[in-house]
């Protein structure tokens, strides 16, 4: 996940594509980012997020 929320790691990000010689992956980041569908985020979560292998803590407050 990438920080864009000031100039300066902009302009880091920026650099760090340009020296590796190639930021179209970084232009078309946001591009990509919209086109992300709800039914996207469900097919991930099943595929990476097992109920078998979670663990769920109920914290009280004193």
């Amino acid at each position: 996940i990438y920080s864009l929320e000031s100039s300066a790691s902009v302009a880091g990000l920026y650099g760090d594509y340009y020296v590796k010689g190639n930021i179209k992956p970084l232009l078309e980041y946001e591009e990509k980012l919209d086109k992300i569908t709800l039914r996207d985020i469900q097919e991930t979560a099943k595929k990476y997020f097992d109920h078998h292998f979670s663990t769920t803590v109920i914290l009280k407050k004193n």
